[in-house]
């Protein structure tokens, strides 16, 4: 499907993020949610090119993981792939 592959590379996308947060933050609290997040992220991609998603829930869980502090591009990335599913994938 179109839509799976535009939600993998929304993925990926964060991933990369995650990735680079990870290699950059001294802090071993966030340094531990961004591993959660990493860990989530990697199961939705799963999930969706296993074609198991779960299209009922009101968003995807990753985005309760998200700070206020966190830096911009991690929150936007996240919340595009959230918008995505609830645009493409829920069926509430």
């Amino acid at each position: 499907m179109e839509n799976d592959q535009e939600f993998i590379n929304l993925i990926l996308d964060c991933e990369s993020i995650i990735k680079l947060k990870i290699s950059s933050i001294s802090d071993l609290d966030d340094n531990k949610r961004y591993r959660l997040m990493l860990d989530e992220i990697k199961g939705l991609m799963m999930t969706i090119k296993q074609k198991k998603l779960n299209t009922k829930q009101y968003y995807l869980s990753i985005t309760q993981m998200l700070d206020k502090n966190d830096p911009n591009d991690l929150i936007v990335s996240i919340l595009k792939i959230n918008e995505f599913y609830c645009k493409y994938y829920q069926k509430l």
